[in-house]
């Protein structure tokens, strides 16, 4: 989270430091695939662990947080472009 922060910051200052952006952005990445493929085999793992009935719960859960987060992202564009 902090590597995000130091990224933001560097987008937003008033010189454009492109060596370091991109330092911290191939950084971003490699955590970031990282945690991915932590997650894959966090949740295989549990699918040998969880019953069928429980995956499936498991799954509609997910669908529906993606559901209610692009939702959300819509009234969040809509009362920005209002502005």
């Amino acid at each position: 989270m902090a590597d995000r922060r130091v990224l933001q910051r560097l987008i937003h200052d008033t010189a454009v430091d492109e060596q370091t952006i991109r330092n911290k952005v191939a950084k971003l990445t490699a955590t970031d695939s990282d945690l991915a493929v932590g997650r894959a085999r966090f949740f295989h793992d549990l699918r040998g662990v969880f019953t069928p009935d429980q995956v499936q719960k498991l799954r509609e859960s997910r669908e529906h947080r993606h559901t209610r987060t692009d939702e959300l992202l819509v009234l969040a564009a809509r009362h920005l472009a209002k502005d």
